[in-house]
């Protein structure tokens, strides 16, 4: 019998396919979710869940054709910021900033006080080098929920790089490892803000923890950073160069070990 014809069978497959995803078996899930669009192309629920199998399986353009076709018409199951911000999301995961950026203010323009929109609007901001513009957004995802840890440890992280308002980059980086301590990214701010403020010994313990819970050139750049300032040469070189075996890309840190004294 169609499943056309048989709405029970229709939900049967329909679970079975929600089953299939949450034991992570994408390709069978891939495979109902598939069928049951084609069966019924206007059903929101299986369409957005297709769209998602699609994002973990990294197939970018197939998950964002999808939502696109869930935006054609007008929503009953989602909200269209719902939408705009998962596009914004594999906007961001194929590396187009500026599409993704589109997205996010779709978002903001019909649901102004969602924090992770702002978030990611400060994200992308940053990554053009419009960091006023990325200060405020990240202000934005803050006020909007106070809890975001992300969005504190950004701002705390700009406000270092910047070497302004370091006690208020101290405090936001400290409510943000309040509600993640183990966060390697969080540390290595709180570890360069205090290496920002002049104070070299609890840089070098919350640099070397971050370190160690994180294998990231940005840390290891900053540790070097450290060593050299506290004078400890070979030190430095050895994480700028184990920075570089991570991302052999960074040329500032190329030049830093070409200009360290040599013996």
């Amino acid at each position: 019998m169609a499943l056309r014809a048989d709405p029970f069978a229709w939900n049967i497959r329909y679970n079975l396919a929600l089953v299939l995803l949450r034991l992570n078996d994408f390709k069978g899930a891939e495979r109902e979710f598939l069928r049951l669009v084609k069966e019924r192309p206007y059903d929101e629920k299986s369409r957005y869940f297709l769209a998602l199998v699609y994002s973990f399986n990294e197939q970018y353009a197939k998950a964002i054709n999808q939502y696109r076709a869930l935006l054609e018409r007008p929503l009953l199951e989602f909200s269209t910021h719902q939408i705009h911000s998962s596009l914004g999301y594999l906007y961001l995961a194929k590396g187009d900033l500026a599409k993704a950026q589109a997205e996010y203010i779709q978002v903001v323009g019909t649901y102004p006080n969602s924090s992770e929109a702002h978030f990611y609007l400060g994200f992308i901001h940053s990554e053009f080098s419009n960091y006023n513009l990325a200060i405020e957004e990240f202000s934005k995802a803050i006020e909007f929920d106070e809890n975001n840890a992300a969005a504190l440890n950004s701002l705390s992280y700009l406000y270092a790089e910047r070497g302004e308002k370091l006690d208020e980059a101290f405090t936001l980086v400290t409510r943000a490892l309040r509600l993640e301590p183990s966060n390697g990214a969080y540390l290595d701010t709180l570890g360069w803000v205090y290496f920002k403020k002049g104070d070299l010994e609890n840089a070098k313990r919350h640099l070397e923890n971050a370190s160690v819970l994180v294998e990231d050139p940005e840390i290891l750049d900053h540790l070097g950073d450290l060593y050299l300032a506290l004078g400890k040469t070979e030190e430095a070189k050895k994480s700028w160069q184990k920075a570089l075996r991570l991302d052999p890309e960074r040329k500032t840190i190329k030049q830093k070990i070409k200009e360290l004294p040599r013996k």
